[in-house]
């Protein structure tokens, strides 16, 4: 599950009832310089852990699903350009057929 949380004006953050009933009245916060994690108070480290490698097995599986994504549209057959007609070929098809349906040839 990914949540989305917005700063306002104030600089405070609300957090959807999903994430605020996880982390209790009262949550501790570890930032790092790309993540953030949240839980509470008094949670042990062993159990944060544990949590962080299930999180850990959801990115990873979203990243195996965006590159295998990836490789089907690369690998997908791209239409072939239709091959161009010299003008002169074209005007002789078209004098061919114009004397066909004449009933001439």
């Amino acid at each position: 599950m990914k949540l989305t949380v917005r700063r306002n004006k104030n600089s405070q953050y609300y957090f959807p009832r999903e994430a605020a009933g996880v982390a209790g009245d009262v949550a501790e916060l570890i930032p790092n310089t790309h993540a953030l994690i949240m839980f509470p108070r008094g949670s042990s480290p062993r159990r944060v852990l544990r949590s962080l490698a299930v999180i850990q097995l959801d990115l990873e599986n979203q990243i195996v699903a965006e590159e295998e994504e990836a490789a089907l549209r690369s690998s997908e057959p791209k239409p072939k350009p239709r091959p161009r007609t010299p003008k002169s070929e074209t005007g002789l098809f078209f004098d061919e057929l114009r004397l066909k349906l004449r009933g001439g040839r």
